[in-house]
């Protein structure tokens, strides 16, 4: 018959176990570093996108104010007819009053202008 023979063996999983605790190590060390890589793109892009904001911010007044400035300037346009025709009222008031004086401290001058003027009125308009 046949003997056996038992060896007994001792499982030893330490050199297993070391390279788990170096590989695990290693993860752990790339993953923190990941981490940061992420938060610092994550602030780099905030910083960022509050530039265009803050532009933005700005141009909305001033786009504000241009349109009001077109808008009063268009309103002022509409009504050039107006002033222009109380101008020229006013100028002719103002040309006929101060005649009407000169005439007055100038009889003779008046006499002229009376006679200048009919003639004109005779002469055919030649254009």
């Amino acid at each position: 018959m046949r003997s056996f023979c038992y060896v007994s063996i001792k499982p030893d999983s330490t050199n297993i176990e070391s390279m788990l605790r170096e590989h695990h190590s290693l993860e752990k060390t790339k993953t923190s570093q990941l981490n940061e890589s992420i938060q610092n793109i994550g602030q780099r892009v905030s910083r960022l996108s509050l530039v265009p904001k803050v532009k933005l911010w700005l141009h909305y007044p001033i786009w504000l104010v241009s349109l009001i400035i077109i808008g009063y300037l268009s309103f002022r346009i509409s009504r050039i007819d107006d002033i222009r025709e109380k101008a020229f009222a006013e100028g002719e008031q103002y040309t006929i009053s101060s005649l009407r004086g000169y005439f007055d401290r100038n009889p003779e001058h008046y006499k002229s202008y009376r006679k200048w003027t009919e003639e004109k009125d005779s002469v055919p308009n030649q254009k």
